[in-house]
């Protein structure tokens, strides 16, 4: 490939032409670059000018031609730029409003009879292991759930109701999938250890009806199959066994922060596969390859979309980013920082 270069005329002329065109947003609907993102350089004696295009953060997606979104947003995928899907500008959109997150959105008429008491049962369980004296302990179930943000009283509507994330966490697998909930709502587990080509699984889980596939169990059913190759060496703290290793963690974090991030209301939104390594991925914002030995492997760690799923899941599971990239350190033996996590964000939209 022959490089021609740029005269210095042309380069003033292209400078001068991107920004009114960058300022412009009849032509962009906005400028994510600064004045140190575009450089002069030089190869082989000949100018050259550099545009160092920065990825937009959900709260500036979509960026797109024009002053319509649809039709004139763009995705990167390999080496090509490919127009987005309507489904995929209006979820962008819904993504950046964090006024009106999808998650904390009230559904109307469900009720107590929609959300799965033995789930709850359960997590009241575990929320009592190290948190034995809580006040929300005393709560009963419906105040339980308001504070986890499953249940919310708007008071510029003065709407009240179960919400979406405290439906997918607690609820019934009928209320659910229900068309005003999540009707593609399916997490799927697939387990492929046979090496006979004809198996299409050894063990698969999934709403099959036999019990209430929410987050809460779908996670209390998966984790323990997927950590189940790890090794468990003997090691005392403070005179008590601990069996939980780094990699353990690493592990766990991978598999929340995939369920945390997708994106519910897509169809198959998210399937995990247990083979050589555990793979996790999911749709809306994760795709992670949760090999926590494979020093490739990448983990959507940017600002956390659905904080209400967070919110509840960590009630348990307290480990940050922060914990989750000390602990990797220790697994694949160097330090990666949060910002190095987001730089790493699988979403194709930029």
């Amino acid at each position: 490939m022959a490089v021609e270069g740029l005269t210095r005329e042309q380069i003033d002329r292209y400078k001068k032409d991107f920004w009114n065109k960058a300022n412009n947003q009849e032509f962009i609907s906005s400028s994510l670059l600064k004045n140190e993102d575009i450089e002069e350089g030089e190869y082989d004696g000949k100018l050259l000018l550099v545009f160092n295009v920065p990825r937009a953060d959900r709260h500036q997606i979509p960026v797109y031609r024009t002053t319509n979104p649809f039709g004139n947003t763009f995705k990167r995928n390999h080496e090509g730029d490919y127009k987005c899907t309507d489904t995929e500008i209006r979820r962008m959109m819904a993504d950046s409003d964090d006024a009106h997150p999808q998650d904390a959105r009230i559904l109307e008429n469900f009720t107590m009879a929609d959300i799965d008491a033995d789930s709850v049962k359960q997590y009241r369980q575990l929320f009592s292991i190290n948190n034995s004296s809580h006040p929300w302990l005393g709560l009963d179930d419906r105040e339980l759930l308001e504070k986890l943000g499953g249940y919310r009283d708007d008071r510029r509507t003065k709407q009240q109701g179960f919400t979406l994330a405290g439906l997918l966490m607690f609820g019934k697998t009928a209320s659910i999938q229900d068309p005003e909930c999540a009707p593609n709502y399916f997490p799927d587990y697939r387990e492929y250890l046979s090496t006979d080509p004809n198996d299409r699984w050894t063990d698969r889980i999934y709403p099959d009806g036999t019990w209430e596939a929410n987050l809460f169990q779908f996670y209390r059913r998966i984790f323990s199959k997927l950590a189940a190759f790890l090794p468990k060496p003997f090691k005392l703290e403070n005179g008590i066994r601990k069996d939980e290793t780094p990699t353990h963690i690493t592990l766990r974090e991978a598999f929340i922060n995939s369920l945390v991030h997708t994106d519910y209301t897509l169809p198959t939104a998210i399937v995990i596969t247990d083979n050589v390594r555990s793979n996790i991925r999911s749709k809306g914002g994760s795709n992670v390859g949760s090999s926590v030995t494979d020093k490739r492997s990448r983990l959507n760690s940017g600002e956390l979309q659905r904080l209400l799923y967070d919110r509840i899941v960590r009630e348990k599971f307290e480990e940050s980013v922060a914990v989750f990239c000390e602990y990797t350190a220790k697994v694949i033996g160097r330090h990666i920082s949060a910002d190095e996590l987001v730089r790493l964000k699988l979403s194709p939209y930029i």
